[in-house]
């Protein structure tokens, strides 16, 4: 399991890095090992949608949602894949079903954001990138340090 992880960092680097082929190529090799995985799946999405192959990267994270559908990460990259591929309607259904689960998700606010923009609704726009800026409520702040309290390493 502490190779998977190290493996995920390095695919990490590779995609901020650019080196998405690369990135493609380790993701595959431990989704071949790991097929069950959803976070394994997603991340192999976004590579995809990374490199323009936005159909396979949707397809990929369409896998990962049937492994977990409350995997909120897939949701977020499924969104990303449909509004690179002009989908504006689909990434506003999944983004929404994104922050149905993970309300304060600031990436899936700004997608929805973008989908909005590109389809001309300016003042949900609006709405959206105002949520990305949102500090959230003190007792939502105390919740989720109180969540992730003992789990830094």
């Amino acid at each position: 399991m502490a190779e998977k992880g190290k493996d995920i960092e390095v695919i990490n680097t590779h995609l901020k890095e650019g080196r998405v082929d690369k990135a493609i190529e380790l993701t595959k090799k431990i989704l071949n090992e790991s097929p069950g995985d959803e976070k394994i799946r997603a991340l192999l999405g976004l590579a995809y949608i990374r490199n323009g192959r936005y159909d396979e990267g949707i397809a990929e994270c369409r896998e990962a949602l049937k492994i977990n559908p409350n995997y909120v990460e897939a949701y977020v990259t499924l969104g990303k894949g449909a509004l690179r591929k002009g989908d504006y309607e689909e990434a506003i259904e999944v983004l929404t079903k994104a922050l149905e689960l993970e309300p304060e998700n600031k990436d899936a606010h700004y997608q929805l954001g973008l989908a909005y923009d590109h389809l001309g609704m300016a003042g949900k726009a609006k709405e959206e990138y105002r949520k990305v800026y949102e500090k959230p409520a003190p007792e939502k702040e105390k919740e989720t340090k109180e969540k992730t309290k003992g789990k830094t390493k």
